[in-house]
């Protein structure tokens, strides 16, 4: 059993316990606290992780406005005095109230698991359908329409102006490949700059009646794959197929395909590479979907002599479409001894029991 902690949007002023009214970030982004105070389990210790969320300026506008972040550009509080944006996005939002756990940067060096319990955003409204009117009433329009709508409604107040679809767009996109780097950069906890930050993911969300960030399907089946996103999210994936019962299944963090059907091999003679003898069917399907995805099976490494009897080889699966990644999975191989000759010479069986042509004399009649 993992305890999963998740924080707070407002919180006592960073190392101290006092409350200075201007700590706050995204709902449940804030972990200051675990700086002074941090979840002591004792013994259990070990069962904890930390957990935020974290979004990007589009959410705000599109769901209920939050309070004014400044390092987005288009809140009224905006500074560039940690840079620009999205290069201020890390010592401005994210490193002060949670990165601190995963690079030992805080003053006491507390570290300590972390996931990203939500991350999410329409990107470019891939499966956008329309927003709703006070009434309740579905709005049928594009993405850029739909964002033009809460730009108008809510850009006051909390919210500079100038703020346009494209923007947000292109806002959004940044801050996602940013994260993303985020979270895979190396720290020194040790003196070797060689591990990763180590934050794993959830992203918001899978269905594809959000109306805040959409799914990473959409359609009123939920039936179609949001390749864009898929496209962004599937280089920081970790694991690959789990080979069960004769059949692949997408394991954890897998390219969001799975293998209907494996492929299957001929029988191989002794001193046969794998390359002499193709595989035959084999079916992959999107994960999501169920739908066949184009691709080709082959030997991993074709030039492998397998052993004599049955072994397991790998076979590489090459989709297609690029968003998904290339995979391997294994497949048993037969092979059969050949059919060899010694070099001794060989009698000849007789052809007949009578006749000269069986090299035997026939008994005279009597």
């Amino acid at each position: 059993m993992l305890i999963m902690v998740e924080g707070t949007q407002w919180a006592n002023d960073a190392g101290t316990t006092s409350f200075g009214g201007s700590d706050y970030t995204h709902w449940g982004s804030n972990l200051r606290g675990a700086q002074v105070a941090p979840i002591d389990l004792g013994t259990y210790a070990n069962k904890v992780i930390y957990s935020i969320h974290d979004y990007p300026q589009s959410t705000s506008f599109i769901g209920l406005p939050e309070n004014p972040l400044p390092w987005f550009p288009y809140s009224s509080n905006y500074t560039t005095s940690n840079g620009t944006y999205p290069a201020n996005l890390d010592p401005q939002g994210w490193t002060p109230y949670w990165g601190f756990l995963l690079d030992g940067s805080a003053a006491s060096g507390i570290t300590a698991p972390m996931h990203i319990g939500e991350l999410g955003s329409w990107i470019s409204g891939i499966g956008y359908t329309g927003y709703y009117d006070s009434n309740g009433n579905l709005v049928s329009c594009d993405y850029t329409t739909g964002l033009q709508h809460y730009i108008g409604q809510y850009a006051s107040g909390s919210k500079q102006s100038g703020a346009t679809p494209q923007n947000l767009i292109d806002q959004d996109k940044q801050w996602l490949t940013t994260l993303l780097a985020y979270m895979d950069t190396a720290v020194d906890r040790d003196g070797t700059d060689t591990e990763k930050k180590g934050a794993s993911f959830t992203w918001f969300c899978f269905n594809a009646n959000s109306d805040d960030t959409g799914g990473l399907v959409y359609g009123d089946d939920f039936g179609s794959e949001n390749t864009e996103k898929l496209g962004y999210l599937t280089p920081h994936l970790e694991g690959a197929f789990s080979i069960t019962t004769g059949a692949a299944q997408a394991g954890a963090g897998a390219s969001m395909e799975r293998l209907a059907e494996l492929p299957s091999a001929p029988m191989f003679v002794l001193g046969q590479q794998l390359s002499a003898g193709p595989l035959r069917g084999g079916k992959a399907v999107g994960a999501l979907t169920g739908r066949p995805l184009a691709g080709t099976f082959a030997w991993h490494r074709p030039a492998t002599v397998p052993p004599l009897g049955a072994s397991r080889q790998f076979v590489r699966f090459t989709p297609a479409n690029p968003l998904f990644r290339t995979v391997l999975l294994q497949v048993t191989v037969n092979v059969q001894a050949p059919d060899l000759d010694d070099g001794l010479p060989k009698k000849k069986a007789p052809s007949s029991l009578t006749g000269k042509k069986s090299g035997v004399a026939s008994p005279k009649a009597k």
